[in-house]
């Protein structure tokens, strides 16, 4: 097969509050296109670049790694990566992230490959997504969890009125985590993205 003959890979973007369930979304609907299309999908989030900026600084002056996956660890530092992320890069040039997650981006949907972006938080982000990507946007809600800050409680009802469809569930324990996977076979087929 030529690369012209490559079918685009396409952009499924998830927006929600922290701990809401983004990652998940992410992983089953990693699951859920593999299982369609025998073919690795691409889960990545603007976040992780601007930890990757921070690594080395969280390691020496907290001793531990921004990608922590520890809550406590997490919260210590959010306040640090929103100022970061938001309050001084964002504040240079409102697309940053965008710009740097554009060549992996390009690159994985170029060779025919979707990508999952799982921490969409701003307007200009879901926009890209939408718009220059010809995208689409899952919103998710979990039971009991509001927003974590104000840049959340500013962005999040914008984002769920923007996104294309939304899955809203319960906290699911770790014996129950496979449960979330029907909610997102579902947000992909409202998309046309998975077909039975």
């Amino acid at each position: 097969m030529s690369s012209e003959e490559i079918t685009r890979g396409k952009v499924i973007g998830v927006a929600g509050a922290a701990r809401s369930g983004k990652d998940t979304v992410g992983h089953f609907t990693q699951e859920l296109l593999y299982e369609r299309n025998e073919e690795i999908s691409k889960q990545c989030g603007f976040a992780d670049l601007l930890k990757n900026d921070l690594e080395k600084f969280c390691r020496e002056k907290f001793g531990f790694s921004a990608f922590t996956k520890d809550d406590r660890q997490k919260e210590m530092i959010r306040p640090l990566l929103v100022a970061y992320g938001t309050h001084v890069m964002r504040k240079q040039n409102e697309n940053h992230w965008v710009e740097k997650m554009k060549p992996t981006v390009d690159f994985f949907t170029s060779a025919g490959r979707n990508v999952i972006i799982t921490d969409v938080r701003y307007e200009n982000e879901i926009d890209w997504i939408q718009k220059e990507l010809s995208g689409a946007c899952i919103y998710v809600t979990r039971e009991g969890i509001s927003p974590a800050n104000k840049e959340e409680e500013q962005n999040c009802p914008l984002l769920k009125e923007k996104s294309d469809t939304l899955i809203e569930w319960e906290t699911f324990g770790p014996k129950e985590i496979a449960l979330a996977k029907a909610p997102v076979e579902a947000a992909l087929s409202k998309l046309s993205l998975i077909h039975d």
